[in-house]
């Protein structure tokens, strides 16, 4: 429970969603908050939840207009410090330690394939604005240089060190009264001042300067229509998506929709009016956000059960600008678990369904009677590995046969997934646990043991190993496409395409000069020669999957 009510349960769809690369098309996607939950876990624990897509760390509710030392100001909760930057002597509200965002924010990216945006503005304080658009394009300039590309930085400072987000989220509910004004004495129209050119100086100037891969830009406006921050914004700046909060107004709330589905009342949820609007993106996805729990929410009916939330799925989930649900926020989704599952994972099997024509069980009474999602699709728990001294010196060993090689393999393979493991299983188990294996292997001296690793896995046994039970089980395709296509991995291109010859059979080091210029000849053969440790470690990687999911 949640089940399925179609004899078919499809229960690989929902595996295949619930790992797939997040794919900003999808009408399934679940997005969430994290940082300002009470007594949250840290923001990896979000990222576990298989069932999750987007993560949007909350807030930077501080705007340099306003900001000691003209800097932005941020709050995460419990996750920071409450050390500060200092800017020309002056101590900001910028938060300088948060000792696990940024190592938290790489993992949920890299090992749990996550999106993680940046959220600014939130609902309190509601006193931040943008004073003008050279302002707006100087904030851009700052959140770009503190938290994209650490390459990029142009002496920002970095509170999550070098991690980099994968977009910005426009959380904008400024209120102020009287309105602040201008040098002149004029009142600056507030709600929306500076916010158009700042949003195309990330979408139109930065993005581009970072190819590596793809970064959003993301709003979360109130539900009324018109909307006095966005509804004239995004006629003139880029969103990608929209999670609409249905749960502050009444009028327009995802409450108003059951009741109008119910025929209760002469009020509607505005999703199809915030559908219609106009927008300069002609493909934005807009969302339904709703509150996680009863407590989540100014005012407990906001909450949907599950089967309020089926209802809103069933009536708009073939709407062309339908993206998925967005959850007020993370710690009250992770208490708010029902028949043991958590809310985002009911919403994620509700829409999921919807998408196939198939509903879910989602009758409260009939939780022992019926599967539970853990029984569907289980998250994999990872298992401890621990290496032994003898068992580490048999995988370094230069002068192991193939046989102790493959034997080494399967004893991996044993204790990694064990025998009777579903392949999706398999795959996320396996990912997770050699990932341990990686770390471990990096304290018993990384150039050693991963210069003696590519003499094995690679050169004398790639092969046998690519026959091998455990390598059956990995798309090797699809890690030797990240790795190619990802310009920051080994920072060449040339580089890059030796990885690809020697992961597909080409052993020769000499190989990968050949692709490149005459002129570079010499010096791409030396830069091999320098660099080859850390193509030890991506080979090492690549080999074992740590790139699969």
């Amino acid at each position: 429970m949640p089940s399925f009510s179609r004899t078919t349960l499809v229960a690989t769809a929902l595996a295949a969603s619930a790992s797939a690369a997040f794919n900003p098309a999808s009408k399934t996607n679940v997005v969430t908050y994290w940082g300002q939950g009470a007594n949250q876990e840290r923001l990896v624990e979000t990222c576990k939840n298989t069932f999750i897509d987007v993560i949007n760390i909350g807030f930077v509710d501080v705007f340099p207009d306003q900001g000691p030392g003209g800097y932005p100001g941020t709050n995460f909760g419990n996750a920071c410090w409450g050390d500060v930057y200092q800017h020309d002597g002056v101590n900001t509200t910028l938060q300088k330690t948060c000792p696990y965002i940024g190592e938290d924010v790489t993992t949920c990216q890299e090992i749990y394939g996550k999106k993680i945006f940046l959220s600014i503005g939130g609902g309190s304080p509601e006193s931040y604005y943008i004073k003008d658009d050279a302002s707006g394009q100087s904030f851009a300039d700052f959140l770009w240089g503190a938290f994209g590309p650490s390459s990029l930085n142009a002496g920002q400072p970095r509170p999550f060190g070098d991690a980099c987000v994968d977009g910005f989220d426009f959380d904008i509910e400024s209120e102020i009264s009287p309105p602040p004004t201008d040098s002149k004495g004029d009142a600056i129209a507030y709600q929306t001042s500076g916010y158009v050119a700042m949003i195309n100086q990330l979408h139109n100037v930065l993005y581009s300067q970072d190819l590596s891969k793809t970064y959003y830009i993301s709003g979360a406006p109130q539900c009324t229509l018109p909307d006095s921050h966005y509804t004239t914004v995004m006629t003139s700046a880029w969103f990608d998506f929209m999670w609409i909060q249905f749960y502050n107004t009444p009028e327009c709330s995802a409450r108003a929709g059951i009741n109008h589905i119910d025929g209760k009342g002469n009020d509607d949820i505005s999703f199809s009016a915030w559908e219609a609007s106009t927008s300069k993106n002609p493909n934005i996805k807009y969302y339904i956000g709703l509150p996680a729990a009863e407590a989540a929410a100014n005012d407990p009916s906001y909450y949907l059960t599950p089967a309020e939330v089926q209802q809103l799925a069933k009536r708009f989930i073939k709407d062309a600008g339908f993206g998925g649900v967005m959850l007020w926020e993370a710690t009250y989704d992770m208490n708010n678990t029902i028949c043991g599952s958590d809310y985002a994972t009911w919403v994620k099997q509700i829409i999921t369904a919807a998408t196939s024509g198939s509903i879910v069980n989602t009758n409260p009474s009939q939780c022992s009677a019926s599967p539970t999602i853990s029984s569907v699709i289980s998250t994999p728990t990872p298992t401890v590995l621990t290496v032994t001294p003898d068992e580490l010196q048999l995988g370094v060993s230069r002068r192991i046969d193939v046989r102790k090689q493959l034997k080494l393999v399967g004893f991996f393979k044993y204790k990694l997934i064990g025998p009777s493991r579903e392949p999706d299983q398999q795959r996320q188990q396996l990912y997770l646990l050699v990932q341990q294996l990686f770390h471990q292997l990096l304290e018993h001296s990384i150039n050693r043991v991963l210069f003696n690793l590519r003499e094995q896995f690679v050169h004398s046994t790639h092969e046998q190993l690519r026959n091998a039970d455990i390598v059956k089980h990995l798309n090797f395709k699809h890690s030797i496409y990240d790795i190619w296509t990802s310009d920051d991995v080994l920072g060449n291109r040339n580089e890059l395409y030796y990885v690809h010859q020697l992961v597909h059979g080409e052993r020769n080091y000499s190989s990968a000069y050949a692709f490149s210029s005459d002129h570079e000849r010499t010096q791409r053969y030396l830069d091999i020669s320098n660099r080859r440790s850390n193509w030890d470690r991506y080979l090492f990687e690549l080999e074992f999957g740590i790139s699969v999911l």
